[in-house]
């Protein structure tokens, strides 16, 4: 088995939260009702609120009975592993020749999911600073006032975020593609109502604008006043259709 491999292993012999290799007296693996374990001696000075067993990984509750965490079920295999893991890493070391081969370079090895600070697995979300916290790190000193939640919460609530803005922005897209067509339609009716006024405009220049009262009457008295130029016999009578042009005249403009 490669070095990698052989320390994913060893991993699983130690409690996640103090690091300490499971034995059968005080560090008995203990496991909780989300299938996530830990030491006895973490359970019972870290993870014990009232009757119930907070797990730091995904923050589900575990209740417990009158007895106490030592009732709580023990993880017998990883036990098993944990007690029989030198044995079997001696095992492999010589079924490997005693070889120390280096694993390969291409070969990714996982990054520690565990605080930097506290050692402890980053089980925690804060939304106020959108960083990963172990549950040492939420308290009012380091995160006053913030919005802490699992991680498991933490990625329901950003789903739903993003759930909600996609409604949004689908809802503004169908009011936007509503007004797209209204404005077309009211563009139509502009360019529709252009064209008729167009045609009318047409119609009475063709006509001499024959239809309007006032050029009519016009006519009327141009022809009145021709009939009435060529009897003038005095100064005054022209001087009186002289003032009745200018009346009409005036009037037209």
């Amino acid at each position: 088995m490669e070095q990698l491999a052989m320390k994913e292993l060893e991993e699983l012999t130690l409690c996640s939260l103090c690091k300490q290799k499971f034995n059968d007296l005080d560090i008995v693996p203990k496991l909780l009702s989300c299938k996530h374990y830990f030491c006895l001696h973490c359970v019972q000075t870290s993870m014990i609120k009232g009757r119930e067993v907070f797990c730091i990984n995904c923050w589900k509750r575990t209740e417990l009975l009158e007895q106490g965490p030592e009732t709580l079920p023990t993880n017998n295999p990883i036990l098993l592993l944990s007690d029989n893991f030198s044995a079997i890493k001696l095992g492999m070391v010589g079924a490997s020749g005693g070889s120390n081969k280096p694993p390969d370079k291409d070969r990714k090895i996982l990054q520690s999911e565990n605080c930097h600070t506290h050692g402890m697995p980053l089980a925690l979300w804060c939304h106020t600073c959108c960083a990963a916290i172990c549950r040492a790190c939420a308290t009012q000193t380091e995160h006053p006032g913030h919005q802490i939640k699992s991680q498991t919460e933490a990625k329901e609530q950003l789903v739903s975020e993003v759930q909600l803005e996609l409604m949004a922005v689908t809802k503004m897209l169908n009011e936007i593609q509503r007004l797209a067509v209204q404005q077309r339609q009211f563009l139509l009716k502009v360019l529709e109502a252009c064209v008729t006024l167009k045609t009318h405009v047409e119609t009475d220049l063709q006509s001499g604008w024959s239809h309007v009262p006032e050029v009519n009457e016009a006519r009327d008295t141009l022809s009145k006043a021709r009939s009435g130029l060529a009897q003038l016999e005095s100064p005054g009578e022209a001087q009186s259709l002289f003032s009745t042009l200018s009346i009409e005249k005036s009037r037209l403009q």
